[in-house]
This record gives C-alpha cells, sequence and structure tokens, in this order.
C-alpha cells in the first residue's frame, strides 16, 4: 500500500448514522452510504500498523467499527489536546494519517481540521480514499482535490497519498 510508517490515525466526523443532514425519506441509503464508506475507512486503515488514534466531531455517534481500531484513543476537539498529547508522548516528527469527512467543511475547518494541523510538529498525511464529501454523494474526493486544494497545500507522495505541507 505505502511505505509509510504511521503513529496515529486522525478520524475527523466519522459518524455511524446521520440525524439532520438528510430527510427522513433519505435517511436510510445516506446512513447506508456512510457504512460503506467506514467500511472502506476501515479495510485501509486496518492494513496498516499505528499505535495511536484520534477521534473529533460528533462523540454520540461515532463509528463503532472504526472505534476498534488501535490501542491509544483520544476524543477531542481542541487542538491544545492533541499537542499536549504529542509533546508528552514525544510524538514530535511522527506520522499521522487523516481520514472521515467533509472535505471542504469539517476536514478542513475543523478545530481539528487540516488548517489547525499544520500548527502541530507532526507530519500530516492523506489520501482520496479515505476522505468524502459532505453529503457521502458520488461526488468523491480526488486527486485533483487535493492537488487543486485552496485553503492548504499538498505534496504528492507515491501510491495515491498526500502529505500536507506546513
Amino acid at each position: 500500500m505505502n511505505n509509510i510508517n504511521f503513529t496515529g490515525i486522525i478520524f475527523i466526523d466519522c459518524w455511524e448514522t446521520i440525524n439532520s443532514i438528510a430527510s427522513p425519506k433519505n435517511m436510510k441509503s445516506e446512513n447506508i452510504i456512510i457504512k460503506r464508506f467506514h467500511n472502506k475507512i476501515y479495510n485501509y486503515v486496518n492494513k496498516l500498523s499505528f499505535t495511536h488514534t484520534v477521534y473529533t466531531g460528533s462523540f454520540l455517534n461515532l463509528s463503532n467499527k472504526l472505534l476498534t481500531l488501535a490501542t491509544h484513543k483520544l476524543f477531542i476537539d481542541d487542538i491544545k489536546i492533541l499537542k499536549t498529547m504529542i509533546k508528552y508522548h514525544k510524538l514530535e516528527d511522527t506520522n499521522w494519517l487523516v481520514c472521515g469527512a467533509a472535505w471542504q467543511l469539517c476536514l478542513h475547518k475543523n478545530s481539528i481540521g487540516f488548517i489547525q494541523l499544520t500548527k502541530l510538529p507532526i507530519n500530516i498525511f492523506s489520501t482520496p480514499d479515505i476522505v468524502d464529501t459532505e453529503y457521502f454523494d458520488v461526488n468523491e474526493v480526488t486527486n485533483d482535490d487535493f492537488i487543486n486544494d485552496t485553503i492548504v497545500s499538498w505534496e504528492e507522495y507515491p501510491n495515491n497519498i498526500y502529505r500536507l505541507k506546513i
């Protein structure tokens, strides 16, 4: 898959189901799509070796499947807590993979989104394979979204991986 060793995975808004985005008429189909997306994330990250996971977003409805990953779990919505954890565990200059939704919203602008992550002394990576758009629809995030990102800059790595430039 890749030759990058990841210390941790950051899950942004990986809910098990949604209650507010979809109308009741579409809720069942939306939740099926979300479960499919979480299976895709799980299958991707389950092949990696890492010890830390950070979950951010709605904690009340996190994907149970994704909660089974890693031994050290941190549930936070504050970049200062993550920065303290990195310093305490001496994790500076380690590699972290970010996955979840939604590309232009939470992944970028969340309190622990790409913008805030540029302030930490860690290397942030992501891939279109494990991020999605706002509504988990057919408009998937692509390599072009990383290459043409107008909010943060990315460096392309082999095997469809991108590193967040600081």
